[in-house]
């Protein structure tokens, strides 16, 4: 269960890492499309280059990882068939012990029985020995002798059959006691193995709360990397944004054009009214001047007409009053012309001072909008250079974005070819990693076969100790039962005096027979001690094998122990590596967070700029 929950994990840790590659590609094309302006968004594709490196780089962990737990697999189980050999070992060697007892207490047995014959046959050669001259009986005692020397024999048979089992019964407690001593050595073998998994336990637990550590971390950049996509994707409307407002400010840009042209057409149309307004007055001047000129030409004429009207007045009293008709008409039309003159001044005066007015206003005007026309035109230049800056940005931004473009492809290129070969090396790996899979599990079979096959060995040995025991066995119940049959005709031939006599002679002569033949038994057993010693021989040769493999499979250990050990320090070198990609990580972030300050602050200096220019 526990191995598949771990697939699971690695699975989903996968497909988030995948997730962030596709991100990060995706956002390397937003960013290249969108955000080509300036040269600033170079700097993000490199920060995004660095974090996909880093991704590959924690890929490459989280598969060492992997290794690792499927290391540490194998070598449980290989603990745990070590455990099973040695149980089965210990069986064998408790099977033994109590062969070895049960035939220990057959050879005790045995030795009594021979004991107790041979105290008979002493008794016998007492007898014999007193009765040497007793010849009559001499047939009966040469039947007895031939009994006995048959006894005898089967007596030394069954001798011989238990020196040979009690050497056998001594070899076998030796090997006992060369098993119980390997059987200790196993013991604590067992002890310190069980204690180095023990501590291997404590270790994978650790680099399994390390690896859920690790994921948790994952899954906090994960979020901190959507966190980042948001906010770049935030910049990606601020900036948007920015070029709106750009388009809006060049819109302004126009409109105050437009409104700056509007302004000078108004300004020349009030100096045209203004230069009308002269000369109305200066027309007006020219006509009252020409009336007072024309008043005092009058007034002359008049003068001038008196004197003979006088002369006339008599006469033409009746032409005076006509005239004086004319005088007072003239008069009213006088008054009426000056009444017109003086309202006509009035105005004039009125409209020189509204006029005036209106001068002093429209100088005002004149003077606002000049100086709104010098600030505009400040502000114009300020945009045209702004615009200028803006097409050069923009050019700039176009010859940087087909260098981008350019350099895009060649980082695809070169991406796809580093995939490409990574690809391949990852081939190449994952086919020697299943060689050796390959390799090790033929290693296996090979190993479990002669494994196997020695059992087998064994067990037949087994079989056939078990089968020369109980054929052992078989043979001393049949020289016991053919000793109590002896001791019985004993009794029988001894309830006689004679037969005493007879089987005391037959005794001496089986004494002198035993005696020949308990040379020959010597060199027999001599025989059989160089046969024993060859099995001594063949069973030390077979217990350094067993060494030699117990050797082999102490080297295996060690050698287990410090593939251990080098993935152990290989987890370190892998965790201080995940702690500096988390330190840069955290660099990372906060270079960003700079970045994104330094936007806000230039997003606020833009607005304040338009506040000021609305």
């Amino acid at each position: 269960m526990q191995r598949e929950e771990e697939a699971e994990m690695s699975d989903l840790e996968d497909t988030i890492l995948k997730d962030k590659l596709t991100c990060s590609s995706e956002v390397k094309e937003k960013t290249t499309t969108s955000n080509s302006l300036s040269p600033e968004f170079t700097e993000i594709l490199k920060d995004l280059t660095v974090q996909d490196e880093e991704v590959e780089s924690t890929r490459h962990t989280l598969a060492q990882t992997k290794e690792l737990e499927g290391i540490v697999a194998s070598l449980k189980d290989e603990v745990e068939t070590l455990c099973t050999q040695k149980r089965r070992l210990e069986e064998q060697v408790e099977g033994m012990s109590n062969e070895a007892k049960r035939r220990q207490g057959q050879i005790l047995r045995l030795e009594a029985r021979i004991l107790e014959l041979q105290a008979k046959s002493k008794g016998n050669e007492s007898i014999q020995i007193s009765e040497d001259n007793e010849d009559p009986y001499s047939s009966t005692i040469s039947d007895h002798v031939a009994q006995t020397n048959n006894l005898q024999l089967e007596v030394n048979t069954s001798e011989e059959r238990l020196s040979s089992e009690a050497s056998q019964v001594k070899g076998l407690m030796e090997q006992v006691k060369s098993m119980q001593k390997q059987l200790v050595s196993v013991n604590d073998q067992k002890a310190e193995l069980e204690k180095e998994l023990v501590k291997k336990e404590a270790e994978a637990s650790e680099c399994l709360v390390q690896i859920e550590n690790l994921k948790n971390e994952l899954k906090n950049r994960v979020l901190i990397e959507q966190g980042r996509m948001q906010e770049k994707e935030s910049l990606k409307v601020q900036v948007k944004d920015l070029d709106q407002e750009v388009y809006q400010l060049s819109s302004t840009n126009s409109d105050l054009e437009e409104m700056l042209k509007k302004i000078n057409l108004d300004a020349d149309q009030s100096k045209v009214e203004k230069e009308e307004l002269q000369r109305k007055i200066s027309e007006l001047q020219t006509s009252l001047s020409s009336t007072e000129n024309k008043l005092s030409a009058c007034q002359s004429e008049l003068s001038t007409q008196i004197e003979p009207l006088r002369e006339k007045l008599r006469k033409h009293e009746k032409m005076l009053e006509t005239k004086r008709n004319d005088r007072k008409r003239l008069h009213a039309e006088l008054e009426r012309c000056q009444k017109e003159l003086e309202r006509e001044k009035q105005e004039a005066s009125l409209n020189k001072s509204q006029m005036e007015k209106k001068n002093n206003e429209l100088t005002s005007k004149i003077a606002d909008q000049q100086k709104m026309l010098l600030e505009l035109g400040e502000e114009m230049d300020k945009l045209k250079a702004e615009n200028e800056a803006a097409q050069m940005r923009i050019t700039d931004s176009k010859s940087n974005f087909l260098l981008v473009e350019r350099k895009m492809e060649e980082i695809a290129e070169e991406f796809r070819k580093q995939y490409e070969d990574k690809f391949r090396i990852l081939s190449r790996r994952i086919r020697v990693a299943e060689q050796l899979q390959a390799e090790n599990k033929e290693w296996y079979m090979r190993t479990k076969d002669t494994f196997e096959q020695e059992n087998k060995e064994r067990a037949g040995e087994k079989e056939v100790g078990q089968g020369s025991i109980k054929d052992i066995s078989i043979i001393a119940n049949h020289t016991l039962v053919s000793l109590d049959s002896v001791a019985l005709r004993f009794e029988e031939c001894t309830a006689n005096f004679l037969n005493r006599i007879s089987k005391s002679s037959c005794e001496l002569k089986f004494a002198k027979d035993w005696v020949m033949r308990k040379n020959k038994a010597l060199v027999h057993v001599k025989d059989d001690m160089d046969c024993l010693l060859h099995q001594l021989d063949y069973k030390e040769a077979e217990i350094l094998i067993f060494r030699e493999k117990v050797w082999k499979s102490e080297n295996k250990i060690r050698e287990l122990e410090k593939m251990i050990k080098e993935k152990e320090e290989g987890m370190l070198g892998l965790q201080e590596e995940k702690r500096e990609a988390i330190r840069q990580l955290c660099v990372w972030i906060d270079y960003h967070r700079s970045r994104s300050d330094s936007y806000k602050k230039m997003l606020s200096e833009v607005n304040r700029g338009r506040r000021k220019a609305a």
